[in-house]
């Protein structure tokens, strides 16, 4: 497909399962920068580095270097994750930002019975607890203290960082963290269960920052067993929504530019038109900031009255004593990279 015009901006793409982010935009790369869609951009470019100074010698290397589509990502999802992930090309990667406060639909599988290090299937099991006692009645009302605005405990297997260095390093190192780990705010809008237990389908709508994997943990504790996640969808981020026209199959691009250039380039024209894909975000963001003026700041990972937990080398959590992870060999890192805020 050939385009009259240079085009910048934001989509999304249905991340498949087992791919990084940051493979996801490697793929595209592949795709979009030998395409007769992108050539515009890719044309524009060589024409602007080519009119910059030669006496400048950090710009001389910049005409060197092979010119391809800029692309980044607004908000990362974790290989085991699939869904929506938001990319910016050309220019558009200026608006990634203001998607990271986006809030996130989000749809998750819950096992109870068992925990791992890492709070999904992808890492070491800890431990094996009962769950015949829980029934749905009781998921339910456990739920219900995960309502609103709360303090969430982020898990070791996470990319926040610590005296500079991301937490999953500590943890794939076996070595303690140099302090506690601090919760973070979060509020969550909606949520609601499927089928279970002892597995549940839970749909739910968070803010930025809310870990999925936290929540998935920290119910199998107030549950009085264990908890991991199985599953991952995110199927909405700010505007953009999983099978909307606006979110690109990732396997429409090996089917070739005549099918996913049309797409893509519908996509990228219908961002750049007025008020954008996104416009509606600014009214959910205000609608969280109410809710957290009505909803009281706690943590529901343990029933009230819980004994509060006592220090590990490791992390701390809100929720009553649990063993704490061993330290890992380097033939035991998990699949997942826990790469940001799910």
């Amino acid at each position: 497909m050939a385009a009259d015009s240079v085009l910048d901006g934001v989509f999304a793409i249905n991340k498949p399962y087992g791919m990084s982010s940051a493979q996801v935009i490697r793929d595209c790369k592949t795709y979009f920068n030998p395409s007769k869609t992108f050539q515009p951009m890719l044309e524009s470019e060589k024409a602007a580095r080519a009119k910059e100074s030669n006496f400048q010698q950090k710009r001389r290397r910049r005409v060197k270097q092979a010119v391809e589509v800029k692309m980044g990502h607004g908000g990362t999802l974790d290989p085991m994750a699939t869904g929506v992930l938001i990319l910016g090309c050309g220019k558009g990667t200026k608006a990634l930002s203001s998607f990271l406060g986006c809030t996130k639909t989000y749809e998750t599988v819950v096992v109870f019975g068992a925990s791992s290090d890492s709070y999904d299937r992808c890492g070491k099991l800890l431990k094996n607890r009962p769950y015949d006692h829980i029934t749905k009645e009781k998921v339910l009302e456990a739920m219900e203290a995960f309502k609103g605005t709360y303090q969430q405990m982020p898990p070791l297997f996470s990319a926040l960082k610590m005296d500079g260095k991301p937490l999953y390093e500590y943890a794939r190192e076996g070595k303690p963290i140099p302090r506690e780990i601090q919760t973070r705010e979060v509020t969550v809008t909606d949520m609601e269960m499927g089928k279970g237990p002892p597995a549940v389908k839970v749909r739910m709508t968070a803010t930025s920052g809310f870990y999925v994997r936290s929540f998935a943990h920290d119910l199998g504790e107030r549950l009085g067993s264990a908890g991991l996640m199985t599953e991952l969808v995110r199927s909405r981020q700010g505007d953009f929504v999983l099978g909307g026209p606006n979110c690109l199959e990732y396997d429409d691009l090996a089917r070739g530019e005549d099918v996913w250039g049309p797409q893509v380039a519908g996509m990228l024209r219908r961002w750049n038109q007025p008020g954008g894909v996104n416009g509606g975000e600014k009214e959910a963001l205000q609608k969280v900031e109410e809710k957290k003026e009505h909803v009281p700041k706690s943590s529901p990972s343990a029933p009230q009255g819980s004994p509060k937990r006592e220090a590990t080398p490791t992390r701390r959590s809100p929720s009553p004593k649990r063993e704490g992870s061993p330290k890992r060999t380097t033939g035991e890192e998990p699949a997942v990279q826990a790469e940001a805020a799910l």
